[in-house]
């Protein structure tokens, strides 16, 4: 199997390539975080896009499975000299043509299966805007419509327009030096492996005051399930804690659930069920 590369930089590791990341969420269900831009509009908080950012839990786990490879590109810390950043403002003024072209097409069309309304509409503001003025003038005609409407597509800068621009880099960067990611919790690491191993899909658990969040499946499509604490061996969970936890998980509907490392190493697994005075009474 080949291998997908993801690029380090500055400590975090990156995947730029829709493909790749899609192959490493549907397939080996790693979700990583989207920290690219807000997708459809401008403000739009809860879809981002490319590129993907994975921690270093993630990392290690695709590095040991031999899904991945981690290379540090050197020249991505260095501007880029003039032939390149020449070489980006000719592909992307190519895109923007071929995409404005497309744009302007698809504009010009739903424009003409409308000319009607339009032309109607501007009928009707011409005719309130005449009685307010004394002056004469004569509404366009569905010609003089469409005239107008592809001068202004003409007129539009290609500043003023969408225009994809890849996430991955398509220039001669250099060599790449290959790297090794190692998680800084490793108990918490294994407890991250041992979940996936068990078919669950895992994200940080931040949200609900957790160290993961499990889900059934892609979370685009599952709400989660459980809320994971990871407890470090020996330790001693108080009562103010597991009210927290607990309160936090059955008012998101979801199972708390608690790791810990055994004696003998192994990971230990406790589920924390709240039950209301009521509950327990019926019970």
């Amino acid at each position: 199997m080949e291998k997908i590369q993801l690029t380090y930089i500055n400590g975090s590791v990156f995947c730029f390539n829709s493909k790749d990341y899609f192959k490493i969420r549907e397939t080996h269900r790693v979700i990583g975080s989207l920290i690219g831009p807000g997708i459809g509009f401008t403000g739009n908080k809860d879809y981002k896009s490319l590129p993907a950012v994975f921690t270093d839990i993630e990392s290690q786990f695709l590095l040991e499975k031999g899904i991945v490879e981690v290379v540090e590109k050197p020249s991505l810390a260095s501007i880029p000299p003039d032939s390149v950043k020449n070489q980006f403002q000719t592909q992307f003024e190519q895109q923007g043509n071929e995409m404005k072209s497309l744009e302007d097409e698809r504009s010009m069309n739903l424009f003409k299966a409308n000319i009607e309304h339009i032309f109607e509409g501007q009928s009707k503001s011409k005719t309130r805007k005449q009685k307010k003025s004394d002056e004469e003038f004569k509404p366009k005609t569905i010609d003089e419509l469409i005239a107008d409407h592809e001068q202004r597509l003409s007129n539009t800068p290609l500043k003023n327009r969408l225009v994809h621009i890849p996430t991955a880099n398509q220039f001669e960067i250099g060599y790449a030096v290959s790297k090794q990611v190692q998680a800084k919790d490793q108990f918490k690491y294994r407890v991250f492996r041992d979940l996936w191993e068990r078919g669950h899909t895992i994200t940080c658990g931040e949200t609900f005051s957790g160290d993961f969040l499990c889900y059934p499946g892609d979370p685009l499509h599952y709400h989660a399930s459980h809320i994971v604490t990871i407890l470090q061996k020996d330790e001693i969970f108080n009562e103010n804690q597991m009210i927290v936890h607990g309160r936090t998980a059955n008012t998101v509907k979801k199972i708390c659930l608690f790791a810990q490392e055994d004696h003998d190493g192994s990971i230990k697994y406790h589920t924390l069920n709240w039950v209301t005075p009521d509950d327990h009474e019926m019970k």
